[in-house]
């Protein structure tokens, strides 16, 4: 999802802490910020040849930036499984080449970072770039070489963490780690000149990034918008009753098809794209969605889902009011046109 393209969260998002707000695959992080607020965005301001950029801004200045402040607007997680190729923890291991578009308001020294996630001792690497002109889209490359002294574990699990820093306090910055070493937190964002937190209306953003193996940087490898949405749905699915035209919904999408239980209970399957793991699955409000059944609408009192797999879940689900048909089948779906419903199948690392 280099491209930005696919956002099935929000395409805005005020920032709350560390987690998923807006590009999918790309997570915010942060470490003891207090005043600064920030927003997230899928910006069409992008580069020629691409149609989207991630944009960060500063809505609300730190003031003072403390030793612990630190500011992270992507975080990228890989499964081990898909590091095996770079030979990681042997002496034939090899290099990494990350490129980008960026495009900063504030000129100055950014750093990334790369740490290596397995049981034991963590490694981790970093390097920077330099934003030369305020407000204008700049290609950049960044080479690391492999770690001839751990790998990765073969499985589901993180095997790579990396990410961009835009602001970072003196307790994250005083050990050179441009070479690998065992994870220390007081070099991570070595080399860090630049605290966007700590300038009102300040702005970063980015696109086009490649990760790849090897010391040279490649054109950006384009792929479909269905492409990066059924790679992308691998750790996180939401489905949803908006229509095409956002902020407009569809009043029965169907979510699943169940069967009444009792008289007051439904339970059904809720089938998803394959996941990287069991998900855990949440929806927006209770209020939002209903047992469709005999041409009724059926409010709920209680929703909850269990026995999660790769690709289905068990829908439980109360009805209140107008009894169901016990034995006889309904749908799960939305309420109504003019309220959003949706239901959150997460796997993310």
């Amino acid at each position: 999802n280099g491209a930005m393209q696919v956002a099935q969260r929000s395409t805005s998002a005020t920032i709350n802490g560390a987690g998923y707000y807006v590009i999918d695959r790309m997570r915010y992080s942060e470490s003891s910020l207090g005043t600064a607020q920030f927003t997230l965005e899928q910006s069409t301001d992008a580069p020629v040849g691409f149609g989207y950029s991630l944009k960060i801004t500063c809505t609300t200045a730190e003031g003072v930036v403390d030793a612990g402040d630190a500011c992270r607007p992507i975080e990228n997680r890989i499964e081990g499984q898909d590091l095996q190729q770079l030979k990681w923890g042997t002496a034939a291991a090899k290099s990494l080449t990350l490129s980008f578009w960026v495009k900063s308001s504030v000129t100055g020294t950014y750093n990334v970072a790369f740490i290596t996630v397995q049981t034991g001792t963590n490694r981790f690497i970093t390097s920077t770039y330099t934003i030369n002109s305020a407000n204008t889209w700049e290609y950049k490359t960044i080479t690391i070489s492999g770690d001839t002294s751990y790998g990765f574990a073969n499985d589901n699990t993180m095997g790579l963490d990396w990410f961009f820093c835009v602001g970072s306090g003196s307790d994250f910055t005083s050990t050179d780690s441009t070479s690998w070493m065992n994870y220390d937190s007081t070099g991570l964002h070595y080399g860090q000149s630049v605290n966007l937190q700590n300038t009102l209306n300040s702005t970063w953003q980015i696109t086009g990034i490649k990760l790849e193996v090897g010391s040279v940087a490649t054109e950006f490898d384009h792929r479909s918008y269905g492409e990066e949405l059924a790679l992308c749905q691998r750790y996180f699915e939401r489905m949803t009753n908006e229509t095409t035209t956002q902020g407009t919904y569809h009043s029965r999408k169907l979510f699943g098809m169940c069967y009444a239980e009792s008289t007051s209970e439904g339970r059904g399957a809720l089938r998803y794209a394959i996941k990287r793991s069991e998900p855990t699955i949440t929806y927006n409000s209770l209020s939002a969605l209903a047992f469709y059944h005999t041409g009724s609408t059926l409010a709920l009192s209680a929703l909850s889902f269990d026995n999660a797999s790769l690709d289905v879940a068990r829908i439980n689900g109360t009805s209140s009011g107008t009894p169901l048909i016990d034995g006889s089948a309904c749908h799960f779906s939305s309420i109504s046109s003019s309220i959003e419903a949706y239901v959150d199948i997460d796997a993310e690392l």
